[in-house]
C-alpha cells in the first residue's frame, strides 16, 4: 500500500469546506499532509434527484446505535423527517462518549448484539468492527452519488464502501474557541505566538473571575484536543512525511520534539493555575456553559461545538471566536478532523428499509433538514449550509493553506488509550516522554494485531 498517496486523499477528504458551494472557502490543492492554495477546480459530479418522496411508503421501525457527543437536534430533525416522509422511523441507543462508549459497541459487535443502523467514527475506529462481516457494502448504491469522491476513502475498508459520511460528527476544524466579551473587557488580542498565549492567560488569571482555559477531563474524549492543537499540526508542517514515516513504524511519536512537547504544555497550563481546578469532573456540557457564559475565556476544542452551544445559548453564540493555537514562530496552523460515518449492519431483517433511510438522508432533501438546525460544514453534495462565525474564524486557516489532517485520521492504526494518557499528562507526574512512548506501545499493539505491515 502507498500511504502518501492515501494520505493526500484523506487531506482532500477533510478539506470538504472548499468544494461545497455556500460554506465560503476556495478549492485548495494539498500535498501529503497539509493544505496548499493551489486551486484544484470544484468538483463536478452530478447529484442524484431521488426525493424521498418519490419511494413507495413503507411504514417500519429501525433501531440505531451512537455515542452522545454524535448526536444533536440536526441529526433528531432527519429521524422526524424521514418518518414523516418515507414513514421509515429510527430509534436510537444513545451510548457513552469516548473509551467508554467505545468499549460498548465493542462488546455489542462480539456478541452479534448489534442495530440496524450504527452511527460511528471512520478509519482505523471503525475497522475494528470487521465491516467485511458486518456491514453492508454499499459500493453500488445510487444513494453514494451524493457522497463526493473525496470523502470516501476514510469510510471504506480495503477498497469496499462501507458508510456514508455522518453530519453530526462533521468536517471537524480544531482550535482554541475564545468568548469574545470577556477578551474585549480585558482587552486581549489574539495571540500569534505560545509566550503571547501564556501572557494572555497570565492577565485573564490576575482578573480573578473568569477561568483562563477550561478542561472537561470527565468527557476524556475532549481532553485528546489541546495536544492536538497545541503539536500536531506543526509535526506536519515541518515533515508533511511525518504521517506515513509513522504508520510504516519508521517512526515513533516520542521521537518527534513538538509532539513531545504538546504534552509539556497542557502540563504547563495546569502548573500556571491556567486551567479550572475541577477539570477531573467537568464535562463537555459544563464547558459549553462555561464558554457562552463567560465564566471560561477558552477551550480547545473542535467546530462541532458551535451546534450544541447555539442550541443551549442561542443568545451567546455570536459571542464566541477562534484562533489557531500559536507555535513558537508566529506561523499559526489548525488541525482537521475527518467525519464520521452512518453504517448498515448486514443482519439486519429490514436492509430494505435501512438502504431507503440512508438514501433520504443523504439527498439533498433530507440533509437538508440537517443543516436548516446545524450550522456545520456540509458532508453531502447539492448542500449549502451557514456557518457559524467561530466556524467562520477557523476556515480562514485553511483558505490561506495553514491546516493539516489530525494524526487520528492519519495513522492505519486505533491510538488507543490517548484520550487516558491525555488525562495521565495532568494527573500521573510522568514525564511527557515516558507518556509519548506509552502511546507508541499501545499503537504498535494494535497495529502487530491488525497485522500492519512493519510492526
Amino acid at each position: 500500500m502507498k500511504f502518501k498517496g492515501i494520505f493526500s486523499v484523506l487531506v482532500i477528504a477533510c478539506m470538504i469546506l472548499s468544494i461545497l458551494a455556500g460554506c465560503g472557502a476556495t478549492t485548495g490543492a494539498t500535498k501529503d499532509t497539509s493544505v496548499s492554495q493551489e486551486s484544484t477546480g470544484a468538483i463536478t459530479e452530478e447529484v442524484s434527484t431521488t426525493q424521498a418522496s418519490d419511494l413507495p411508503a413503507e411504514k417500519v421501525t429501525l433501531t440505531g446505535m451512537v455515542q452522545n457527543g454524535m448526536w444533536n437536534k440536526g441529526m433528531d430533525a432527519v429521524v422526524a423527517a424521514a418518518e414523516a416522509k418515507i414513514g421509515v422511523k429510527v430509534e436510537m441507543q444513545i451510548l457513552p462518549d469516548g473509551s467508554q462508549g467505545e468499549q460498548v459497541i465493542k462488546t455489542k459487535y462480539a456478541s452479534n448484539d448489534v442495530t440496524d443502523l450504527l452511527f460511528y467514527w471512520a478509519g482505523a475506529t471503525v475497522a475494528v468492527l470487521n465491516p467485511e462481516k458486518n456491514f453492508l457494502d454499499i459500493s453500488k448504491e445510487s444513494f453514494v452519488e451524493n457522497v463526493p469522491d473525496v470523502l470516501k476513502y476514510p469510510l471504506s475498508y480495503k477498497g469496499v464502501l462501507y458508510g456514508v459520511p455522518l453530519a453530526s460528527s462533521g468536517v471537524g476544524l480544531c482550535g482554541m474557541f475564545y468568548n469574545k466579551k470577556v477578551f474585549s473587557n480585558l482587552k486581549l488580542e489574539i495571540p500569534k505566538t505560545y509566550s503571547e498565549f501564556l501572557k494572555l492567560c497570565e492577565t485573564i488569571k490576575a482578573a480573578g473571575n473568569v477561568t483562563p482555559v477550561y478542561y472537561s477531563c470527565k468527557d476524556a474524549w475532549s481532553a485528546q484536543l489541546l495536544p492536538m492543537i497545541s503539536g500536531w499540526s506543526y509535526c506536519v508542517k515541518d515533515d508533511p512525511e511525518v504521517g506515513e514515516k509513522i504508520s510504516t513504524n519508521k517512526l515513533k511519536f516520542a521521537d518527534i520534539s513538538k509532539f513531545v512537547a504538546s504534552f509539556d504544555k497542557l502540563k504547563e497550563l495546569k502548573d500556571k493555575g491556567y486551567i479550572n481546578k475541577d477539570y477531573l469532573a467537568a464535562t463537555y456540557d459544563n464547558a459549553q456553559k462555561a464558554l457562552a457564559l463567560g465564566e471560561a475565556a477558552m477551550y480547545p476544542m473542535g467546530s462541532w461545538v458551535m451546534s450544541p452551544i447555539a442550541e443551549k445559548f442561542p443568545e451567546q453564540v455570536n459571542d464566541i471566536g477562534a484562533f489557531g493555537f500559536p507555535d513558537d514562530d508566529g506561523d499559526v496552523w489548525i488541525d482537521v478532523l475527518g467525519t464520521g460515518g452512518v453504517y448498515i449492519n448486514n443482519s439486519s431483517k429490514n436492509i430494505d428499509a435501512t438502504k431507503k433511510w440512508v438514501s433520504f438522508y443523504t439527498t439533498p432533501e433530507g440533509a437538508s433538514e440537517y443543516y436548516k438546525i446545524s450550522r456545520d460544514i456540509p458532508v453531502f453534495k447539492g448542500v449549502t449550509a451557514e456557518l457559524f462565525g467561530a466556524t467562520e474564524d477557523l476556515n480562514k486557516y485553511y483558505v490561506d493553506g495553514k491546516a493539516a489532517l489530525a494524526f487520528t485520521n492519519l495513522v492505519p492504526f486505533e491510538l488507543v488509550g490517548f484520550d487516558k494518557i491525555c488525562v495521565e499528562v495532568l494527573v500521573s507526574g510522568k514525564s511527557s516522554l515516558d507518556l509519548a512512548k506509552q502511546q507508541d506501545m499501545n499503537c504498535e499493539k494494535d497495529a502487530k494485531a491488525k497485522g500492519i505491515q512493519g510492526f
